[in-house]
């Protein structure tokens, strides 16, 4: 995401993976939130 804003054509990449059960995480540079909220 940006801001609010969906990145285009992340969700389908992201339900590809899931479709084929291959692991996958997400990472931020994001300094401003603590570990705990973004998980």
């Amino acid at each position: 995401m940006r801001g609010n804003e969906v990145i285009p054509g992340a969700l389908e990449a992201v339900n590809a993976l899931r479709a084929r059960g291959i692991p996958h995480r997400f990472i931020t540079n994001t300094t401003i939130y603590c570990r705990l909220t973004l998980l």
